[in-house]
């Protein structure tokens, strides 16, 4: 079987109809491959905490504005398959803290805020491909 991988689809005239499933799977591993590298970052340079999880939300960002604006019918769900890996981390970081009777509420609203700003950035894509469809189409 073979299929063939649009350049660029949001030219295309049934890019609304369906997201093909290798889609969902390169979001997955884009975004674990942005938790290696922050991870790396994180624990390999002078970067403060703050700085490294800033840039991975702006990494997280762009990434599913890239998703949202090929395919932009999932809208704000490409952000949390990018933001997923970050999104799992968390939340076990989280619940192990609570097992351990120790509150500390960092771990979740970090978990949050990758999974808000990805999903703002996959609105923020998704918007800008309506856009450049109608200017390229002319309506």
């Amino acid at each position: 079987m073979c299929f063939e991988i649009p350049i660029c689809p949001v030219l295309e005239e049934n890019v609304m109809q369906k997201i093909p499933k290798y889609a969902y799977a390169m979001a997955f591993f884009s975004g674990f491959f942005v938790f290696l590298v922050f991870l790396l970052i994180r624990f390999r340079s002078d970067l403060s905490d703050s700085q490294a999880i800033g840039l991975a939300i702006a990494a997280c960002s762009l990434l599913s504005a890239l998703f949202a604006f090929a395919w932009p019918r999932a809208l704000w769900r490409w952000g949390l398959w990018v933001s997923s890996s970050f999104w799992l981390f968390l939340n076990l970081v989280f619940v192990s803290y609570l097992l351990n009777n120790q509150y500390e509420w960092f771990p979740a609203i970090e978990a949050l805020s990758f999974a808000g700003f990805a999903s703002i950035g996959a609105m923020l894509g998704q918007g800008v491909s309506k856009y450049a469809k109608r200017k390229i189409t002319g309506q």
